[in-house]
């Protein structure tokens, strides 16, 4: 959720964590966590719940990425309970993708929960696990295993149900394939608006908060590959794990005066700043193929 005023194209009452009666649109992002990098993000209307993007986002996703039918086989779909409907879970099984989630219907949960005959302790404390006697029925054939946990906040017990179409795999197997779904888009997020700064960065026209996110997202793509370049060449002044807020906020702010040279450009960098020698010598071996020529100096 990203808050904005409530005039605001878009701008309704929605969910925003640990805000309450707050006006504000949605941010989706497709984000693919093995490379740090944004696929694709637009905004929504303010009241949009999760399972109404799943299938736009998966759909986004699938176009840019160019996924075939053998390789949407092989692609594993880890979502939580609110991206459970029937109809989105039939939606990824006609798709081919192979699914991990937990299902969103709740009376069903009770009464598959009250179906077990026999319960398993899982690795968690205070979380078992079970088999219900009868299933809900899919698109394809999956395996479904009731889970309930001790919630401390209000004192009482809290059922789930997990549906999957990895019927090889044990349940504690699948609860902790399940539990290793979240992180890196939530981190995501958090560096954007620390970094870029996003929350500061509303527009009152939505096309033109769509153009601020893409902006945004080249912004990040640009940074993520710079710290992932510099990585590759060595990094001895150890930049590249630092996170988007930092190369912002201290590498990015170095003074400097740009010089066009001949076909190139000279570069040059405040001696006094105390990160600028380490910047030359983080990408001098990046920039030794190119016409960028970097340099200390008084600016």
């Amino acid at each position: 959720g990203k808050r904005s005023g409530r005039k605001a194209e878009g701008a309704t009452k929605g969910y925003f964590p640990e805000q309450r009666d707050c006006y504000g649109r949605q941010l989706v992002r497709v984000y693919a966590s093995q490379y740090n990098e944004i696929v694709c993000q637009w905004m929504e209307p303010g009241n949009t719940n999760s399972s109404e993007v799943l299938q736009a986002a998966i759909s986004h996703g699938e176009g840019i990425l160019q996924l075939t039918e053998e390789q949407r086989k092989h692609t594993l779909i880890r979502a939580d309970g609110g991206f459970g409907t029937d109809a989105n879970i039939d939606w990824l099984l006609s798709r081919g993708y192979q699914v991990l989630t937990k299902a969103f219907s709740h009376r069903r949960v009770d009464a598959q929960a009250r179906s077990v005959e026999g319960w398993e302790a899982t690795r968690q404390p205070g979380r078992e696990v079970g088999a219900p006697k009868s299933a809900h029925r899919y698109a394809r054939c999956t395996v479904q295993y009731v889970v309930w946990k001790w919630k401390e906040a209000d004192k009482k017990w809290r059922y789930a149900v997990v549906v999957s179409t990895l019927t090889e795999e044990t349940p504690q197997q699948l609860l902790a394939l399940y539990d290793h779904r979240s992180g890196h888009p939530e981190s995501s997020f958090q560096q954007d608006d620390q970094g870029l700064p996003l929350p500061k960065r509303q527009k009152q026209q939505m096309i033109a908060q769509q153009m601020v996110m893409v902006l945004a997202q080249m912004a990040h793509k640009i940074l993520v590959w710079a710290k992932r370049e510099v990585k590759k060449k060595g990094d001895q002044a150890d930049l590249g794990a630092w996170g988007l807020k930092r190369w912002v906020r201290d590498i990015l702010s170095i003074p400097g005066r740009v010089v066009p040279d001949g076909e190139g450009f000279q570069i040059t960098l405040s001696a006094a700043h105390p990160l600028s020698s380490r910047f030359l010598q983080a990408f001098t071996p990046l920039l030794g193929q190119s016409r960028i020529a970097l340099s200390l100096g008084e600016t």
